[in-house]
């Protein structure tokens, strides 16, 4: 997913620093958005989505990329769960702007 983020908005960077800054979870506004920003949902649900990138890149990136995984296996329930989870932030992204959502 940084990768697909890095993209869409021409960033550097990796994990916290990286969706911290693409989503702005400071008084700065983002630099991408997933939904119009206008009101305090809005900026509530933004923040949980940047939160939920930052969860997914701790709990299932970071341990699969710094450590040796051969023989390693996945419960199925786990596996298809985690797939479901990447889909809707996938698809989250595909409608994703530079620009706050009307």
């Amino acid at each position: 997913m940084p990768a697909r983020v890095r993209g869409i908005t021409g960033l550097a960077g990796d994990g916290v620093a990286l969706y911290n800054g693409v989503f702005a979870t400071g008084r700065e506004k983002p630099v991408l958005f997933i939904n119009a920003y206008e009101s305090d949902s809005d900026i509530s649900e933004h923040r949980g989505f940047n939160n939920l990138l930052l969860g997914i890149h701790g709990h299932f990136r970071n341990p699969r990329a710094h450590s040796n995984r051969i023989n390693a296996a996945e419960a199925m329930p786990d596996f298809f769960d985690a797939f479901a989870l990447f889909s809707y932030v996938h698809r989250r992204l595909d409608g994703a702007s530079l620009t706050p959502l009307k």
